[in-house]
């Protein structure tokens, strides 16, 4: 990350470290377990603008003094805001943990009608992504009712309700605190609500469903469902969380994830042995691949298209830490797709061009070719090949070896490799 991104994400963690020693909030926070704390006093101390400081999606978005005093922060209402002890960080969802073992599914659209102003592309925004996966049916076929209809989408005041840390200690009344709801869908049976994401996440904050399951639970009837649904290089993952009438924050069930690919016509051939032997591209300076979530690198590229980034936008926008910021970036740097401009990155003109395409299949075999322009790449990939898809440790580090790394380095390097083949070989090879 740059120096002025550094310095720009440190002013957080500045504000809150002030803050804590000018309360003394440390102490309070081990004693009681909680300190109630104003906007007026966050920008008092703090110097920074109280909507800057509260929001933290993940637990790889915290800033250190919390990490330090496992301490979390919420909205109580309006203006007001609880920092609590959170041992464990059980406020936020181990997403990570329920992708382990899920399959991508294949789902075929069951359009009623063509639409033209929303098809289906792999760069499609979160708003648009919900909505195509409802006029496919998709949402439908995950909630089991293909009678939805659109009722809540957008910011607003909640209604009043508690919220309780544990069985035995005081509620908190969650007065008129703003939230936002991607999407809600009614159907004849049960009311479902969205949370969606560009991207996969390791975390993901468990308010961002709560909050509105608790605002609609006192007046919806009928069962209220609730989704994180993250949308990767074209693929959607649908995690249910089921939260415990009891009112504690904590009492939350994922009860399961689903992942589906969107069936799109026409076939895609990517042809390894052409890749392999086009020209190769110089990636001069630019380190070599940190990125090990191949499908957030495409993510990226998507996101790029509309706008100019930072490492810092980046680390924000994924949930990463602060360091990983130009990782993903960098990498699409590395093999020619993006450059670093006036401190952000832009796309270049192939860079553009790929992430243009709207075949998941197709854009995933021009990324591959992007990746295997390299002369690094290609000599991985044929080793690679030649063992039949079996990583062969040795014959990979002595080559990773020759890029001026060692040490605890060029195991990782070679972890980053190793992510990079299999994505060749089941997105593109494979054409999954």
């Amino acid at each position: 990350m740059s120096k002025q991104n550094n310095k720009d994400f440190a002013k957080t963690e500045k504000a809150w470290r002030a803050i804590v020693e000018e309360r003394d909030i440390a102490a309070i926070i081990s004693s009681k377990g909680h300190y109630e704390i104003s906007a007026a006093d966050i920008k008092t101390v703090g110097k920074r603008e109280p909507r800057l400081m509260a929001k933290f999606d993940t637990v790889e978005g915290l800033p250190p003094v919390f990490k330090e005093l496992s301490m979390c922060i919420t909205t109580i209402s309006n203006g007001m805001y609880l920092l609590y002890k959170d041992k464990g960080y059980r406020s936020y969802l181990d997403i990570g943990k329920q992708y382990k073992e899920t399959e991508e599914r294949l789902f075929v659209p069951k359009e009623a009608f063509e639409l033209e102003t929303l098809k289906f592309a792999p760069n499609l925004s979160e708003s648009k992504a919900i909505d195509y996966a409802h006029h496919s049916g998709l949402l439908g076929h995950v909630i089991g009712d293909d009678n939805l209809r659109l009722t809540s989408r957008g910011r607003f005041f909640s209604s009043d309700f508690e919220l309780k840390l544990s069985a035995s200690g005081k509620p908190f009344i969650i007065n008129k605190a703003q939230i936002e709801v991607d999407s809600g869908y009614e159907g004849i049976d049960t009311f479902t609500l969205f949370e969606a994401k560009s991207g996969k996440r390791k975390s993901f904050n468990i308010r961002q469903l709560y909050y509105p399951y608790s605002h609609y639970v006192k007046f919806v009837k009928k069962p209220i469902k609730n989704f994180l649904v993250e949308f990767s290089n074209g693929i959607y993952y649908f995690t249910e969380v089921c939260f415990d009438s009891s009112g504690i924050y904590y009492d939350y069930v994922p009860l399961r994830t689903v992942a589906y690919k969107i069936h799109q016509p026409g076939d895609v051939f990517f042809d390894v042995d052409k890749a392999l032997g086009s020209p190769v591209i110089s990636s001069g300076s630019i380190p070599l691949p940190q990125a090990d979530d191949v499908n957030k690198v495409l993510d990226l590229g998507s996101l790029l298209l509309n706008k100019s980034m930072s490492g810092l936008d980046v680390a924000l926008k994924f949930g990463l830490v602060s360091r990983q910021g130009d990782y993903y970036p960098n990498a699409l740097a590395y093999i020619g797709l993006a450059e670093r401009v006036d401190g952000k990155f832009v796309l270049t003109p192939v860079g553009r061009k790929v992430f243009s395409i709207e075949n998941r299949r197709l854009r995933n075999a021009m990324f591959a070719n992007a990746i295997l322009s390299t002369r690094l790449f290609k000599d991985l990939m044929s080793v690679y090949l030649r063992s039949g898809y079996v990583f062969v440790k040795q014959e990979m580090l002595d080559r990773l070896s020759k890029e001026n790394i060692n040490g605890s380095t060029i195991e990782r390097r070679y972890t980053t490799a190793k992510r990079w083949l299999e994505w060749i070989r089941i997105y593109a090879i494979e054409g999954n």
